[in-house]
C-alpha cells in the first residue's frame, strides 16, 4: 500500500501489524474471549478509517 502511493511514506507498518495482531493474541492469551468472525472486519475497517481508505463490501457476509 506504501508502494502504490495510498498510505503515507511514513507510515509505521510495523506498528499497523502490532494494532491488527495485537487483539488475537489478547484474546488467546489474557482474556480467554472467542475471536468472532467479525474481529477481521472490524479491524481491517479501524485500519481504513485511520488512513482514508475505502473498503469493499459491508461485511464478510456480503462477500458470500
Amino acid at each position: 500500500m506504501v508502494e502504490l502511493g495510498r498510505l503515507p511514506k511514513d507510515t509505521d507498518l510495523e506498528l499497523e501489524l502490532e494494532l491488527m495482531t495485537s487483539p488475537y493474541f489478547y484474546r488467546i492469551l489474557v482474556s480467554g474471549h472467542d475471536i468472532d468472525p467479525d474481529l477481521a472486519d472490524h479491524l481491517v475497517r479501524s485500519f481504513a478509517a485511520r488512513h482514508g481508505l475505502d473498503v469493499l463490501p459491508a461485511s464478510a457476509d456480503d462477500l458470500r
